[in-house]
């Protein structure tokens, strides 16, 4: 999963969005479904841009999640292009799912 880091809101949704899918593919499909996130796959103490770097390398789908901010972070834009290579390698144009996450602000009336 490619994200800003400040899209994972205090509230930490994004994580919670990827602990929920990851849980409903493995039910669907019947066997373990990891995503991969930096909060939870990288260790202290690890190198983490080649950590994110290999990940990209080995994950069979890029879930980008697609805000204002996505697009202004030079890693989150290297890590969708290494992934486009990757899957222009391979010879596919379908494996880049992207979520698009809109935020409504509610204001009080009074």
């Amino acid at each position: 999963m490619s994200y800003v880091h400040s899209d994972d809101d205090r509230l930490g949704r994004l994580t919670q969005f990827r602990k929920d899918l990851s849980a409903e593919v493995q039910r669907q499909i019947g066997e373990e479904f990891s995503i991969f996130q930096d909060r939870e796959d990288i260790r202290w103490g690890q190198n983490w841009k080649k950590r994110i770097e290999e990940s990209i390398d080995e994950v069979t789908f890029l879930i980008p999640i697609i805000t204002p901010s996505f697009f202004r972070s030079p890693y989150c834009r290297d890590e969708l292009q290494r992934f486009l290579e990757r899957e222009k390698e391979l010879g596919r144009n379908d494996l880049v799912l992207p979520i698009y996450l809109s935020t409504i602000l509610h204001t009080a009336t009074t």
